[in-house]
């Protein structure tokens, strides 16, 4: 199996990451730079992984899925405070749409909250303008969903506010009164679920739909839907999503835990399946045509060192 990965200049350290997982399950890995995308440009990949979908990402993701080509798409993840990535199938938010086990989810030791039944305000949680997540472009597109909106209260997004010199009530104050939070996809929502409250969601949200009953084998799919650098270098995501996301086969409870998981990725290592391809930057094909899989693309390099960015916006 071939493995197309995309990030800025093609070097991203989640990248890398990556592909040190897949080496060790056998695969074949491209890094290639997503800033340097044309459109309807293809490689011959049997999964695309992509870092996000600003810049030309959802070009990309709409290119490969016109061939036909998997892809999944990394961004920050759903939960607060800790180092994890979201893996998403075709787009952002998007979990394991099968049942989880609940092991990854327990081991974050994020308690469910009760319920809420109160009088409160039903709060609009606004969004940033430009995010990739959803359709408003401009401040006046956000502002013309926001008005149309029912409900008793707005808040503003952090960095927003920040911009216009306005405070913002603290997150967990506020859910700590609403009896509703509305937003269009924003990861609030999980925020909201966590501490019991209600949430409509707008918008194309992983959470749509979720009532407080659902929440945990909601979040045991969103558990799975998220790893961190670590595991994606242990190749434990990798194999999620060729023995079960790929296939639509969903996990059985995992009775020796993720630990033999490692053993299995790390006894394929060293078994020389895996030819390293390094960093390389692919050539397009003219007029959007998709390369003949039996000719593979050809590559030039470029490699400069780039940090991960993990600066997450503002709630």
């Amino acid at each position: 199996m071939r493995i197309g990965i995309y990030s800025r200049e093609g070097c991203h350290e989640t990248a890398l990451a990556l592909e040190i997982g897949w080496k060790a399950l056998g695969f074949r890995c491209v890094h290639l730079s997503s800033g340097d995308h044309k459109d309807g440009q293809t490689g011959s990949f049997d999964v695309v992984m992509s870092l996000g979908l600003r810049d030309k990402g959802k070009q990309i993701v709409a290119d490969y899925e016109k061939r036909g080509t998997p892809v999944f798409v990394l961004d920050f993840g759903y939960t607060r405070g800790t180092d994890h990535w979201q893996i998403s199938f075709g787009g952002l938010n998007k979990p394991p749409p099968f049942a989880c086990p609940s092991d990854r989810w327990d081991a974050l030791g994020i308690e469910l909250q009760p319920p809420v039944s109160r009088e409160g305000p039903r709060v609009l949680c606004e969004q940033t303008v430009g995010d990739a997540v959803h359709p408003f472009d401009t401040a006046e597109k956000l502002e013309a969903w926001a008005s149309s909106v029912d409900c008793d209260e707005r808040r503003p997004h952090p960095i927003a506010a920040a911009e216009l010199g306005v405070d913002v009530e603290p997150l967990p104050a506020m859910l700590g009164r609403a009896s509703e939070v509305i937003t269009w996809n924003s990861n609030v929502g999980h925020e909201a679920l966590i501490a019991g409250v209600p949430v409509k969601a707008h918008g194309d949200a992983a959470y749509s739909g979720v009532t407080t009953d659902d929440r945990p084998a909601y979040f045991a799919r969103v558990a799975y839907g998220q790893w961190t650098p670590e595991e994606m270098r242990a190749g434990l995501p990798q194999r999620f999503v060729r023995d079960h996301w790929l296939p639509g086969i969903p996990p059985a409870a995992l009775s020796g835990g993720r630990d033999d998981e490692r053993q299995e990725v790390q006894g394929q290592e060293g078994q020389g399946q895996a030819e390293a391809i390094g960093h390389e930057e692919q050539q397009g094909t003219s007029g959007g045509a998709q390369q003949d899989a039996a000719s593979p693309p050809v590559f030039q390099g470029r490699r400069a060192p780039e940090k991960a960015s993990r600066h997450r916006k503002g709630r």
